[in-house]
């Protein structure tokens, strides 16, 4: 991922079609970063520790990814809990790629 998709991001655009599917993920991740940032769900100097890892996300082994994913399926969690239909459907998308990531069920 590079800064034109990190703005596209902040700005809540769909993921770009050049994208790779492993970024995808991180732009959805990314873009809900924002998102819960804006919302003061998560301090700022949290947000930019996230962004930096995310935007290496492809780069990270798969302990460190499913590490980050479940950092930020916390936050994602309390929005869907809010009624967030984003937050809700990122949350399903987690649910579908469960099996093909090394996290643990209990944190999507």
């Amino acid at each position: 991922m590079n800064d034109t998709h990190a703005k596209a991001a902040y700005n809540g655009l769909p993921a770009p079609d050049d994208l790779p599917p492993g970024e995808q993920i991180a732009y959805t991740l990314l873009t809900e970063l924002y998102r819960q940032t804006a919302r003061g769900h998560i301090d700022r100097k949290s947000a930019v520790f996230l962004k930096t890892q995310l935007m290496d996300y492809t780069s990270k082994n798969p302990l460190e990814r499913a590490s980050l994913l479940r950092c930020i399926a916390v936050s994602v969690q309390a929005a869907a809990k809010g009624g967030n239909i984003q937050a809700v459907k990122l949350l399903c998308d987690l649910y579908d790629a469960r099996d093909a990531l090394p996290i643990a069920p209990e944190f999507i």
